[in-house]
């Protein structure tokens, strides 16, 4: 007799709850979003930088260690 009446819906409430428990979580670690997407934001910004300067300092060379050096000044100056 588990027969549900004609224009009655059923409310999933499994979904509801794990749909609620994760905008909780999502709520609760707002913080951490913001700061992950400033990390990428920045690192975007620096990578493009020194890709751009390690063009103009060695044209048509290896530029790993130049990369790698030119990374290390901009992050400690930034």
């Amino acid at each position: 007799m588990n027969a549900v009446p004609a224009g009655v819906v059923r409310v999933p409430w499994n979904r509801l709850l794990i749909w609620g428990l994760l905008a909780l979580a999502v709520f609760g670690l707002r913080d951490v979003f913001f700061i992950a997407f400033l990390t990428f934001l920045l690192s975007y910004l620096i990578r493009s930088i020194v890709v751009a300067l390690a063009r103009r300092l060695c044209l048509g060379t290896e530029r790993a260690g130049l990369e790698r050096r030119l990374t290390l000044a901009t992050r400690s100056s930034a």
